[in-house]
């Protein structure tokens, strides 16, 4: 299992300020800096276009779904 922290925007915003605070991101997260913060903790970005995003996301919905139901509807809850 990964852990994932997706950046998202309210449906009306508009598609060139999600376009740029996507490029803004994607060369923040290329820093050495960042990079190098990033491997002290032991992780790494993987910054994805907005496509690619909606895609991953929705394969992580269709992935997790069945186990988050079962842990939902379990008696011991």
């Amino acid at each position: 299992m990964t852990a994932w922290y997706p950046l998202l925007a309210p449906v009306k915003v508009s598609d060139e300020i999600v376009q740029k605070v996507s490029r803004d991101l994607r060369t923040a997260l290329g820093t050495p800096e960042l990079l190098e913060k990033f491997g002290k903790i032991g992780t790494q970005a993987r910054p994805m276009g907005i496509d690619e995003t909606k895609s991953f996301m929705a394969t992580e919905i269709v992935k997790w779904a069945p186990a988050i139901k079962k842990v939902t509807s379990s008696p011991d809850k």
